[in-house]
């Protein structure tokens, strides 16, 4: 409901929380974010990088179940790719069950990666569908990362550090 939101919403969520208790909040990404809540409401949280939790968050009675879920095995990953393969065409050649099978590894989001990313590359290709070959372009792409341009020029390096310096705060 508050995705993607300014500080005000968020605040408006916990208000209508507190209005609504007993209730449940889920907040993702709770590395990047995070407030103590007391009495009848429960937080939910989720993060992929709960080795950057701040040590305050995870003292005694802050929360008092931790879950963890592990990336899905090859019958999930099948699932996953069914539900992003939904409204994406492919090539008779591709097979989910065997990207499944190449995806070890991958959570969701990173699967969903991959089906978009196959997507754009067939469109900049000016293919009607998706086949194997982007398939194999995105998996490369997203294992060992973005075939880039080297940085020459003292200007680009500059703005690429700005803009990194931002993404900080």
């Amino acid at each position: 409901m508050f995705v993607g939101v300014g500080a005000s919403r968020v605040c408006d969520l916990f208000k209508k929380a507190k209005e609504s208790a007993p209730c449940i909040v889920f907040v993702d990404e709770i590395d990047a974010k995070w407030m103590v809540l007391k009495e009848t409401l429960a937080l939910i949280a989720a993060t992929d990088r709960a080795d950057i939790l701040d040590s305050a968050l995870l003292r005694p009675r802050r929360f008092d179940r931790q879950v963890t879920v592990d990336v899905p095995d090859i019958r999930g990953r099948t699932e996953i790719l069914k539900v992003h393969a939904s409204n994406k065409k492919f090539d008779s050649d591709v097979s989910l069950e065997v990207i499944a099978m190449r995806t070890a590894g991958f959570s969701g989001a990173d699967l969903a990666n991959l089906s978009n990313e196959a997507a754009i590359l067939a469109g900049r290709r000016g293919k009607a569908a998706i086949s194997s070959k982007e398939i194999n372009d995105s998996i490369d792409r997203i294992v060992a990362g973005m075939k880039g341009t080297i940085m020459t020029d003292g200007k680009s390096k500059s703005l690429v550090a700005y803009h990194c310096q931002a993404c900080l705060y």
